[in-house]
């Protein structure tokens, strides 16, 4: 794996995808914008055999992860397409708002389909909500992925100021009132570059690097919260894990999680194991919620496992 090379000077990342690198825009419904990239080495797209088809989290765009598909060291003949959610990075679309998760799931449906077409071949990666969003999509028939890697996965609201019962209730009556547009004060903003506070990663230099993004973090909207609760309740029912039955699953975790419920990763993990789906878990320690930002020794172990279980 090539190393991530390191400076004296702290650097923003670098806002300018290189080659193979190549990006563009979907446009969708109301001229709204989807930017999406690819990372091949190919001269033609056709020839590409395989994908690795990169679901990313929240408040977070493409040039976060430009090293990523490097470092898996992808064979000649492989892949790597990315995009940035609605409302995030340089696509359109309200910051930290959407009414339903079905929403980025039809737009990651439409990402696939557009760019590799609707009968080629390839895996699922994702991190944090991307996880979410990826497991509606395939429980919704849209990305079909051989196999699936969850890094990190949003799969239960980690306990706030308020008990979940409440948040829950809150959120659905802001969402029937019509103020769903309305910010969750203190929902996720990165607001200061204070490295010894974070939740995120024990790189120091790749946290306040991603902390200077012109990209700005968001809050979250009460109707994106809702729409995570409704998520949730329809990717841990019994009926939908069986639909995973032909997937391989490899769940990846950090020991020093907060900004995801770890307890709800393992009930998820443990639901899909009884409902006959391949699910295999691994924990890091020590380590924060964004594993492929972590230190060098984290982060390999993490390409090394994701190489193991993608095959290629």
């Amino acid at each position: 794996m090539r190393k991530r090379r390191k400076s004296k000077m702290l650097q923003p990342v670098e806002w300018a995808l290189q080659a193979p690198w190549r990006t563009g825009n979907l446009r969708m419904e109301k001229k709204r914008k989807v930017r999406y990239a690819t990372y091949y080495s190919q001269k033609e797209i056709s020839s590409v055999r395989h994908w690795l088809v990169f679901v990313n989290g929240r408040n977070e765009y493409i040039e976060k992860y430009g090293y990523f598909p490097s470092d898996l060291n992808l064979p000649q003949d492989w892949g790597f397409l990315t995009w940035d959610h609605r409302g995030q990075g340089d696509s359109s679309g309200q910051r930290g708002h959407v009414v339903s998760f079905g929403d980025y799931a039809a737009d990651a449906q439409a990402v696939v389909e557009t760019v590799l077409g609707r009968t080629v071949s390839y895996d699922v990666i994702s991190h944090s909500m991307g996880a979410l969003i990826a497991l509606t999509s395939i429980l919704k028939g849209g990305m079909t992925p051989g196999k699936l890697a969850l890094i990190s996965p949003f799969l239960g609201v980690p306990r706030g100021a308020l008990p979940l019962s409440i948040s829950r209730g809150l959120a659905a009556s802001m969402h029937r009132l019509r103020l769903g547009r309305v910010y969750v004060n203190g929902s996720g903003m990165m607001a200061n570059l204070d490295f010894a506070t974070n939740d995120k990663t024990y790189n120091r230099e790749r946290y306040l690097q991603q902390a200077l993004s012109p990209y700005r973090s968001s809050q979250i909207t009460f109707a994106w919260l809702h729409a995570a609760f409704e998520a949730l309740k329809v990717v841990q029912e019994p009926r939908a894990l069986r639909r995973l039955k032909n997937i391989q699953c490899l769940v990846l975790q950090a020991s020093e999680e907060t900004v995801v419920d770890l307890a709800a990763i393992d009930a998820w993990s443990q639901a899909a194991r009884e409902q006959g789906v391949e699910v295999t878990s691994h924990i890091f320690s020590p380590a924060k919620h964004e594993l492929l930002s972590e230190k060098e020794a984290i982060y390999e172990q993490v390409i090394t496992l994701l190489k193991g279980h993608l095959g290629g």
